[in-house]
């Protein structure tokens, strides 16, 4: 019976989670209320003892092997709400944004196996819109999409893909006003957008952006997972290719939390529509999770492919902001299917 209690509490509490979200109940700043520049931020982090809560052994899920993770906290209100994330390389920093236009940088503490053990320097900053100041209204600055565009002088351009009102911005540094002209946003995008579909995903390769709506993406039409981001990166040589990814989630009452990594070859997504790829790695409530939206793919110096993917609290006291890290073994190998819970 403990079993089915259990499970029925976690059903009980995402669906509480989605009424307390859809009525804006929620703790911490809804809005920017930060003057320009960076102000330093305390994180807390609180390691989770495995990544399959009933089983603190299993290190292993489908393609992917579990290297750690943690709950992220601080006394600042500010912190919450994380989409995009990206970690820089040959650098331990990560850059991740929020959905009321915020910058976060937090250096992570990794021991030899590559496992988080905690945050290090961290610090807050407002996104400023085009003539230099914070945006306030949601509307203008629910930042979702973050991609990293190498410029010709060697230093890097962030991409930022906006929900509320469509668009995408093109920023120097995290400290800069965004350029003056945002991205055209191709016309196949723009068909699907409005209502209660916005850019939620964003992927630079070097033909160019690569965007999602929360309604079309790459991936197959039946899914009852939506794209929360996408990412791509050059692979080391055993892989052979690039690779790209898509991280799916699903927030419903009916099904509850869930979450899915999608792998595809970079060649394949010329296609216009009914992409499948390969399922790396599929979780529900019996797995440590929330609303997972931010992922960052990586090689270290001994060539090891590692994803680091960040949840969106929605400034809701029954979610957490997560952290989770995993190592990618074996690019082919599909996932098993995690059943949603009961």
């Amino acid at each position: 019976m403990r079993k089915y209690r259990t499970a029925a509490a976690s059903a009980v509490a995402a669906g509480l989670c989605l009424v307390l979200v859809a009525t804006g109940f929620a703790l911490g700043a809804d809005r920017c209320t930060l003057a320009p520049g960076r102000h330093d931020l305390t994180v807390r982090y609180e390691p989770l003892p495995s990544f399959k809560v009933r089983d603190h052994a299993l290190t292993r899920f489908g393609a992917l092997r579990w290297l750690g993770g943690g709950v992220l906290t601080s006394p600042n209100p500010h912190l919450g709400g994380l989409s995009g994330i990206k970690r820089f390389d040959g650098s331990k920093r990560l850059l991740s944004i929020s959905d009321n236009g915020l910058w976060f940088s937090f250096y992570l503490k990794i021991d030899d196996t590559g496992a988080p053990v905690g945050i290090g320097k961290a610090w807050v900053g407002p996104m400023l819109d085009q003539a230099g100041q914070p945006m306030i209204r949601k509307s203008e600055a629910d930042s979702e999409g973050l991609a990293l565009r190498p410029r010709a002088d060697g230093r890097t351009d962030y991409l930022v893909s906006f929900e509320g009102r469509p668009r995408i911005f093109v920023y120097r540094d995290e400290a800069a006003a965004a350029d003056r002209k945002p991205l055209p946003l191709p016309a196949d995008i723009r068909r699907y957008l409005g209502g209660n579909r916005g850019l939620e995903a964003l992927a630079h390769a070097t033909t160019g952006c690569r965007a999602g709506s929360s309604r079309r993406t790459a991936t197959s039409r039946s899914s009852r997972f939506r794209p929360a981001t996408t990412t791509r990166r050059p692979m080391p040589p055993s892989c052979l290719t690039a690779i790209s990814c898509c991280w799916e989630r699903r927030f419903n009452l009916s099904q509850g939390v869930g979450m899915r990594l999608r792998r595809f070859p970079t060649a394949s997504l010329r296609k216009a529509d009914g992409l499948t790829g390969t399922v790396l790695l599929e979780a529900d409530l019996s797995y440590q999770i929330d609303n997972m939206e931010g992922l960052s793919i990586d090689v270290d110096k001994a060539g090891r492919v590692l994803f680091t993917i960040i949840s969106d609290d929605n400034r809701s006291i029954l979610q957490r902001t997560l952290l989770l890290r995993f190592q990618l073994m074996d690019a082919e190998t599909a996932a098993p299917t995690a059943k949603p819970a009961r």
